[in-house]
Order: C-alpha cells, then structure tokens, then sequence
C-alpha cells in the first residue's frame, strides 16, 4: 500500500500548497487594485484577474477533487482489504486453542473494526499531516518573500509550536 500512500500524501501537500498559493494570489489582485490609479484597472491587469479567475474556478477545486479522489479511491478500498487480509492471515495460522477462548463471531468483529480503524487512521493522516506541513512550509517560504525577518520568526514560533505538542502530547495521552 506504501506506494499509493505516497501518491495519496503527496497530492494532500499539493492540496495544502494551493491554500498558500491562494493567499499569495488574492495578494497580487489587491496590491494591483490598491496601486492603480484612475479608469482602466481591467485593461491594465486582465493576465492578473484571467489568472486569479482561473486559479480559484480550475486549478484550486481540481487540487482538492484529486485529494479527496485519492483519499476515497485510491486508499480507503485498498487499505482495508490489505489490513483484513493480513489479519486473516494471522487468525489462520492459529491453533484450535485459540478459538476455545473468543468466538469466532467476536474474532472476525474485531478484524473488521481493526481493519476499518487502520484505514481511518492513514486516510486522516494524509488529509492532517501532509496538507498541514504543506501549508506550514508554504506560509513559511511566503512570508519569508515579503520579509526574511518573518520568515525566520515564523519558523522559530513553528518549532516552538511543535515542540510544546512533542512535550504535552505523552501527558494527555496517559491521562486520557
């Protein structure tokens, strides 16, 4: 399943590069409006709105359609069938001790919860963490063009950030 989850993770940073891309265009449509002068602002910046236009009507929905694809086609009806026959597998290869102790009923429910939780779990890995790290680093690279100063702020607030996670993170776990 490794290589589609891959391609999966990669087309969610693709999804998360577009919301950054979006601010940056949404910024060049009003630093043109902002900076015109008089009649003939169409005339004048026609490439720039044709693109904007373009931009948040084709390319962004395609972006999202090709993420939530590969999320719903791609790795949620392979995934599942993966873990469950690798779980079968394993039950398989048990003695008939094994199955003196849990029904067979209860055994095949676990694998099937099993199977469906390992698929949720790498469906909303991709969608948080690749498109989240995407964005993080586009936000990053973007202020660091308006000013390298802020760029370099907001990667410092970033590891902060993610290190206070890395350090309360085992604490709600062991109480939750």
């Amino acid at each position: 399943a490794w290589p589609g989850i891959w391609i999966a993770t990669a087309i969610a940073a693709v999804g998360g590069v577009t919301e950054v891309l979006a601010a940056l265009a949404l910024g060049w449509v009003v630093d043109a409006a902002v900076g015109h002068q008089g009649g003939g602002f169409w005339a004048q910046n026609w490439g720039l709105v044709a693109g904007f236009v373009l931009f948040f009507l084709v390319l962004r929905p395609l972006a999202f359609g090709l993420n939530s694809a590969a999320n719903f086609l791609l790795i949620a009806p392979n995934v599942d069938p993966l873990v469950l026959s690798r779980l079968n597998r394993w039950t398989m290869g048990q003695d008939i001790g094994f199955f003196d102790n849990d029904f067979a009923g209860r055994i095949a429910q676990k694998q099937i919860q099993t199977a469906r939780a390992l698929t949720d779990v790498v469906s909303e890995s991709i969608n948080t963490v690749a498109f989240a790290l995407a964005s993080l680093a586009g936000s990053v690279a973007l202020v660091a063009l308006i000013d390298w100063r802020l760029g370099l702020g907001l990667l410092a607030w970033s590891a902060a950030y993610l290190g206070l996670i890395k350090l309360f993170l085992p604490h709600v776990r062991s109480r939750s």
